[in-house]
Protein backbone atom coordinates (compact mmCIF):
# COMPACT_ATOMS: atom_id res chain seq x y z
CA UNK A 1 0.00 0.00 0.00
CA UNK A 2 2.86 2.56 0.63
CA UNK A 3 4.24 2.57 -3.15
CA UNK A 4 0.24 3.10 -4.45
CA UNK A 5 0.37 5.95 -1.62
CA UNK A 6 3.21 7.17 -2.73
CA UNK A 7 2.08 7.50 -6.10
CA UNK A 8 -1.10 9.23 -4.92
CA UNK A 9 0.56 11.69 -3.78
CA UNK A 10 -1.50 14.14 -1.63
CA UNK A 11 -4.76 13.62 0.78
CA UNK A 12 -5.09 10.49 -0.88
CA UNK A 13 -1.69 9.13 0.49
CA UNK A 14 -2.94 10.33 3.72
CA UNK A 15 -6.19 8.66 3.75
CA UNK A 16 -3.76 5.14 2.65
CA UNK A 17 -1.11 6.16 5.14
CA UNK A 18 -3.61 6.61 7.73
CA UNK A 19 -5.13 3.37 7.16
CA UNK A 20 -2.12 1.10 7.24
CA UNK A 21 -1.60 2.81 10.68
CA UNK A 22 -4.51 1.90 11.44
CA UNK A 23 -5.09 -1.89 10.19
CA UNK A 24 -1.56 -2.33 11.47
CA UNK A 25 -2.59 -0.91 14.86
CA UNK A 26 -5.80 -2.84 15.48
CA UNK A 27 -5.69 -5.92 13.31
CA UNK A 28 -2.22 -7.06 12.96
CA UNK A 29 0.19 -6.37 15.34
CA UNK A 30 -2.41 -7.74 18.29
CA UNK A 31 -2.74 -10.27 16.44
CA UNK A 32 0.94 -11.12 16.14
CA UNK A 33 1.89 -10.31 19.99
CA UNK A 34 -1.30 -12.05 20.93
CA UNK A 35 -3.21 -14.35 19.25
CA UNK A 36 -0.47 -16.20 17.10
CA UNK A 37 1.88 -17.03 20.27
CA UNK A 38 -1.10 -18.48 22.34
CA UNK A 39 -2.36 -20.61 19.34
CA UNK A 40 1.65 -21.63 17.94
CA UNK A 41 2.01 -22.52 21.71
CA UNK A 42 -1.17 -24.38 21.42
CA UNK A 43 -0.05 -26.23 18.05
CA UNK A 44 3.16 -27.04 19.99
CA UNK A 45 1.82 -28.51 22.73
CA UNK A 46 -1.32 -30.19 21.21
CA UNK A 47 0.93 -31.84 18.80
CA UNK A 48 3.87 -33.06 21.25
CA UNK A 49 6.39 -30.94 19.76
CA UNK A 50 7.54 -28.86 23.16
CA UNK A 51 9.40 -32.72 23.36
CA UNK A 52 12.67 -31.93 22.29
CA UNK A 53 12.16 -28.34 20.74
CA UNK A 54 15.56 -27.20 21.22
CA UNK A 55 16.01 -30.43 18.37
CA UNK A 56 13.81 -29.04 16.25
CA UNK A 57 15.95 -26.20 15.06
CA UNK A 58 13.17 -25.17 12.08
CA UNK A 59 10.40 -24.34 14.61
CA UNK A 60 12.59 -22.22 16.92
CA UNK A 61 14.22 -20.45 14.21
CA UNK A 62 10.46 -19.30 12.35
CA UNK A 63 9.51 -18.16 15.92
CA UNK A 64 12.30 -15.91 16.66
CA UNK A 65 12.12 -15.12 13.03
CA UNK A 66 8.18 -14.41 13.54
CA UNK A 67 9.93 -12.20 16.62
CA UNK A 68 11.55 -10.12 14.82
CA UNK A 69 9.16 -9.64 12.35
CA UNK A 70 6.56 -8.32 14.58
CA UNK A 71 8.97 -5.89 16.29
CA UNK A 72 9.91 -4.74 12.99
CA UNK A 73 6.44 -3.71 12.81
CA UNK A 74 5.49 -2.99 16.05
CA UNK A 75 8.95 -0.58 17.22
CA UNK A 76 10.32 0.60 13.25
CA UNK A 77 7.86 0.75 10.61
CA UNK A 78 4.44 1.71 13.23
CA UNK A 79 5.72 4.41 14.69
CA UNK A 80 7.30 6.19 11.00
CA UNK A 81 3.67 5.56 9.70
CA UNK A 82 2.49 7.73 12.56
CA UNK A 83 5.34 10.49 12.04
CA UNK A 84 4.32 10.52 8.40
CA UNK A 85 0.89 11.09 8.87
CA UNK A 86 1.77 13.54 11.44
CA UNK A 87 4.11 15.22 9.03
CA UNK A 88 1.66 14.93 6.13
CA UNK A 89 -1.31 16.49 8.44
CA UNK A 90 1.15 19.51 9.24
CA UNK A 91 1.89 20.27 5.42
CA UNK A 92 5.22 18.98 5.79
CA UNK A 93 5.04 16.17 3.18
CA UNK A 94 7.70 17.31 0.98
CA UNK A 95 9.80 18.10 3.08
CA UNK A 96 13.50 15.82 3.80
CA UNK A 97 12.12 14.74 7.12
CA UNK A 98 9.43 13.30 5.26
CA UNK A 99 11.63 11.64 2.76
CA UNK A 100 13.45 10.17 5.44
CA UNK A 101 11.06 8.75 7.75
CA UNK A 102 9.34 7.00 4.60
CA UNK A 103 12.62 5.20 3.63
CA UNK A 104 12.35 3.11 7.05
CA UNK A 105 9.39 1.21 6.30
CA UNK A 106 9.69 1.30 2.34
CA UNK A 107 13.37 -0.20 3.00
CA UNK A 108 11.52 -2.94 5.66
CA UNK A 109 8.86 -3.79 3.93
CA UNK A 110 10.60 -6.02 1.32
CA UNK A 111 12.40 -7.34 4.27
CA UNK A 112 9.29 -8.37 6.02
CA UNK A 113 7.89 -9.98 2.91
CA UNK A 114 11.13 -12.23 3.16
CA UNK A 115 10.85 -12.99 6.33
CA UNK A 116 7.32 -13.84 5.89
CA UNK A 117 8.32 -16.44 3.14
CA UNK A 118 11.34 -17.86 5.32
CA UNK A 119 8.22 -18.56 7.47
CA UNK A 120 6.30 -20.34 6.17
CA UNK A 121 8.74 -21.87 3.74
CA UNK A 122 10.50 -23.37 7.32
CA UNK A 123 6.80 -24.36 8.97
CA UNK A 124 5.48 -26.12 5.33
CA UNK A 125 8.98 -27.81 4.73
CA UNK A 126 10.86 -28.63 8.27
CA UNK A 127 13.53 -29.27 7.27
CA UNK A 128 15.58 -31.86 9.21
CA UNK A 129 12.16 -33.17 10.55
Amino acid sequence: MGPLAKGLGGPQALGILKAMHKVQGVIVLPIAWVVQPLTGALLIFSTGMNDGFLDREWLWISILLLGVLVSIGTFVIRPALGKMIKLGEEGKAQTPEFAATAKKPAALGPVSALLIVIIVFLMVVKPGA
